[in-house]
This record gives C-alpha cells, sequence and structure tokens, in this order.
C-alpha cells in the first residue's frame, strides 16, 4: 500500500473514532505514536544520492578551463575520479571543447550581461564564486565558438530501498547573444533523469533563453519527483539548434553554467500529511483528558 493510500484510511479511521469517544482516546493515542516513528524513521533514511561542485577539478598552469574530455578519458586515475565514475558527455558537432570546467575567474564569468546591446559579448556576471560546469562555449566569454548543435554532461546516480522521492537542486546561469534582435528564436537549457536501462525519461525540466534581459535565467533551482528504484543519469542538456539568418550565420549564441548539484532523497509528501495527523490525534487526546 502506497504511503498516500495509506494516509486516505488513516484520515476515515480518526474520523470514526471521533464519533466513538468511548474507544478513540487509546486508539489514537497508539495511531499518533506509531504515525510519529513511521515519519520519524522516513526522515532518518534521507540520503544523498549525487553531489557535485567541480572543486575537485585542477587546471593546467594558468588555464581557467579544463575540457570534461579531458578529465573523462584521461588514462590517470587521479584526473578521472575529478568527476563521478561514468560521467559521460555528448556533442552534436564532435567538438568536446564546449563541455568543460571552469574557474571562476574565467571570461565566461568576469563578463558582465550587456542586455543594451543584444550581439555584444556577454558572460555570468560573476554569478559563480567557485569551479563551475560550462555547455556551449569553448573558452572565453560568450560569443565565440560553437554557436550551435546540442551539448550535454551526464552524471550517474543509484535509487535504492524500493525507490524515492529526490530533490534536485543546482545553481545555474543561462545567457547569451542575439545576434538579429529583430528574428524571435529560443534556445533551451533541458535537465532529465533519465534510466539508465530503459533509457526512459523519469523527469525533465526546461528552461528558454530568448535574448539578453531575459528574466529569471539564473540562480537556485530545486524540484521534487518521485523515482523508482535503478539506476539513472541527471544530464544537462544546451539546445542550440536555433534558426539562422539569410547568411547563415545563427540568431543566438549561448551557454549555461551549472554547480552545487545535488540530488538528495526526501519523505513523501503523505508521509508529512502522516505527522500532522498523528500529532492531531495526540492533541485531540489530551485535550479531552484536560
Amino acid at each position: 500500500m502506497s504511503f498516500s493510500l495509506f494516509g486516505i484510511h488513516v484520515f476515515n479511521l480518526i474520523g470514526s473514532l471521533l464519533m466513538n469517544k468511548m474507544t478513540a482516546k487509546p486508539i489514537l493515542t497508539a495511531l499518533s505514536c506509531a504515525l510519529l516513528m513511521a515519519a520519524s524513521s522516513s526522515s532518518a533514511s534521507a540520503t544523498t544520492l549525487l553531489a557535485e561542485d567541480f572543486n575537485d577539478v585542477t587546471f593546467i598552469g594558468t588555464n581557467t578551463v579544463r575540457n570534461v574530455n579531458a578529465i573523462t578519458s584521461s588514462a590517470n586515475p587521479s584526473i578521472r575520479n575529478q568527476l563521478p565514475a561514468g560521467t559521460t558527455w555528448q556533442s552534436s558537432n564532435a567538438v568536446n571543447a564546449n563541455v568543460n570546467i571552469r574557474t571562476s575567474t574565467n571570461d565566461i564569468n568576469t563578463t558582465g550581461k550587456n542586455a543594451a546591446t543584444p550581439a555584444a559579448v556577454q558572460g555570468f556576471n560573476n554569478f559563480f564564486n567557485s569551479n563551475f560546469l560550462v555547455l556551449g562555449d569553448n573558452g572565453g566569454a560568450i560569443g565565440g565558438d560553437p554557436t550551435s548543435g546540442n551539448m550535454s554532461i551526464s552524471l550517474p546516480f543509484i535509487v535504492g530501498n524500493g525507490g524515492s522521492a529526490v530533490d534536485i537542486s543546482f545553481d545555474y546561469s543561462f545567457y547569451g547573444q542575439r545576434r538579429n534582435p529583430a528574428l524571435f528564436d529560443v534556445d533551451f537549457f533541458i535537465i532529465s533523469i533519465i534510466n539508465e536501462v530503459t533509457g526512459a525519461t523519469a523527469w525533465n525540466s526546461t528552461i528558454l533563453f530568448s535574448q539578453p534581459g531575459d528574466p529569471d535565467l539564473f540562480g537556485p533551482f530545486s524540484d521534487i519527483t518521485y523515482l523508482n528504484q535503478g539506476s539513472y543519469f541527471l544530464t544537462f542538456e544546451l539546445d542550440e539548434s536555433d534558426l539562422q539568418n539569410a547568411n547563415g550565420a545563427q540568431l543566438i549564441n549561448s551557454a549555461v553554467g551549472v554547480d552545487s548539484i545535488q540530488i538528495s532523497t526526501v519523505p513523501e509528501p503523505s508521509t508529512l500529511i502522516l505527522v500532522g495527523l498523528g500529532l492531531a490525534g495526540a492533541a485531540l487526546v489530551r485535550k479531552k483528558r484536560s
């Protein structure tokens, strides 16, 4: 029986007990204790399934960019271990440099946002204060290569114990150039959880970029979903498959930065309802005794 269905039965039982004062006191007391113990046990089992802040990544010399491909394909285990084992990346234009880790001093972070001049070189305006992931640019501020294509990174994690509600959280900044303000187009930042075995999408969310000055394109992201027991990938994808003008140039050139990635198990919302029912029952018993 699911927690939600169990909660409905508990609610109905409490309603019936309230109609019978003779039996309500001892049963409500026992029921309240059982519910509180169950909720406490669920809370205690909450665990972190994935945590990545990219601060283990090392850089060569004065470089402020490290390609993910150079990390995951390294023959040196100490370098490969700078990212979670099993991390993969993809790029539609076969340029491995456009999926990379950067320091907070890199130009893409220190360059400001210029909404007044959409076609100008753009950046994240010092949003990040430590190492972070970049999709969609291979070196400096937003304005260079690549200007189109799809690129992604996938981080593995495992859900055990029959499945769980999970909290997905990270910090992000999504920005770019609009090279022809007279023509409308959009780039997509897609976050997905993919079942490693079946390839099915278990959860996803999409954030859109149209032009410099668009609101709500940076900050903390958080969402809760339920996942069955199994192996998964958390995938971050930038889709720059946008329109071109008459000369073949892309209308939008964007990039996204990501940091402080975490997936943790959480009690189901219905468990919190059970806690409330348990407390209500205990309060009712105390009131009747006074």
